[in-house]
């Protein structure tokens, strides 16, 4: 069976589930946004927390740029 290299692992939260939540952040999972309104579930509709788990993680606010984009937005 071939191996994949994954480099990010996404999981999403509908926002009522706080448990689900922290258990994603006990595991190094990172919030890294919401999706309002995203879901419709029995008439309704709910909106989703986003996580992620890098497989390297960048420093705190430092954004990630391709090579040679760094020289273009300079």
């Amino acid at each position: 069976m071939p191996r994949h290299a994954l480099n990010r692992l996404p999981a999403d939260v509908l926002d009522f589930n706080g448990a689900l939540a922290r258990v994603r952040m006990a595991c190094g999972f990172a919030e890294k946004g919401s999706a309002r309104s995203a879901i419709l579930k029995r008439s309704q509709l709910y909106h989703l927390r986003r996580f992620a788990l890098l497989r390297i993680p960048l420093p705190w606010g430092q954004a990630y740029r391709p090579p040679g984009m760094a020289r273009a937005l300079a």
